[in-house]
């Protein structure tokens, strides 16, 4: 997202994610935004990789790590970074999945939706 659109959801209260390259300029867009508290949405593939997807398994690791690291980092100055992982959400790409796992599988996209869930 942009940074307007991240400042009119930060003037509603939203708890909004900051990506800055280093730490400086982290802090810099904190202060902007008057921020105690940071938040990464990643997707649960993130703790439990998924079948098919090396590379975006390899980086949502990566990026948990990276909110750990910043977590540790900037508890100093008092802001808190957490990693959220929501479980999945039927975006037509894991239909998509879903549809080509069941295949592979020689099982249900209802099967594989259990395994996934």
């Amino acid at each position: 997202m942009g940074k307007a659109v991240a400042h009119g959801l930060a003037e509603e209260k939203a708890k909004v994610a900051i990506c800055a390259r280093g730490r400086d300029a982290l802090e810099a867009a904190a202060e902007e935004f008057r921020l105690g508290t940071g938040a990464e949405i990643l997707p649960i593939a993130a703790k439990q990789p998924v079948d098919g997807l090396v590379l975006s398994n390899a980086v949502r690791a990566g990026v948990l790590g990276l909110g750990k690291s910043l977590a540790n980092e900037l508890g100093p100055f008092n802001i808190l970074v957490n990693n959220v992982c929501p479980g999945y959400t039927r975006t037509d790409r894991v239909v998509d999945l879903a549809r080509s796992e069941s295949l592979r599988q020689n099982k249900t996209v209802e099967e594989i939706y259990a395994v996934w869930e």
